[in-house]
């Protein structure tokens, strides 16, 4: 236990030591991204990552657009909305056909920049997916890494991993913000 202080410290005198946030982070944006997703069940009792084919449940792709907000020191809450289809499933062929409603509450945490036009951050919140047969939740965490491609436009990149505690899904996104 006494070790864990020192750590604390440093950590506190590293983040303090980082330049204020600025400003042409706070504020608002509109998100619209891409993703794909991969399922696993995760009743395997061992650490290796050696899943085999059937442990693999789907996978699918889809789109949302959303809205972003920022506030002063890089905290921040992003709501997205959007489809997403399934191409495989273990389950069955009916499986594949639906089409689902997705809707993601994010908090986010900014780091403070220590590179010009690069930001990056952690997110975390619940996720929803909608379809005919019901809705089921989930808890989403993951981060991102975001690329100013002009006064307004950005450029994102969000690895994130979706559970409902019965099984894993990897979820990659890449997207265009517009800043207000």
């Amino acid at each position: 236990m006494p070790k864990i202080v020192p750590l604390l410290v440093a950590v506190c005198l590293f983040f303090s030591a980082h330049p204020v946030f600025s400003r042409e982070r706070e504020g608002f944006a509109l998100s619209f991204d891409a993703f794909s997703t991969v399922g696993f069940k995760s009743d395997r009792f061992d650490v290796y990552f050696d899943i085999p084919a059937t442990d693999l449940t789907n996978a699918g792709v889809g789109t949302r657009i959303g809205i972003e907000g920022v506030q002063k020191y890089g905290f921040g809450v992003k709501f997205l909305a959007g489809y997403q289809r399934v191409f495989y499933s273990n389950v069955g062929i009916g499986q594949i056909k639906k089409n689902y409603f997705t809707t993601d509450l994010l908090f986010t945490w900014h780091v403070p920049k220590t590179v010009k036009k690069w930001d990056w951050y952690l997110m975390a919140g619940p996720s929803f997916l909608a379809s005919s047969s019901g809705v089921q939740g989930y808890l989403a965490t993951g981060g991102g890494l975001s690329r100013f491609i002009g006064h307004r436009w950005s450029f994102k990149v969000e690895p994130s991993v979706v559970t409902d505690f019965s099984g894993v899904w990897s979820k990659l996104a890449a997207g265009v913000n517009y800043h207000f």
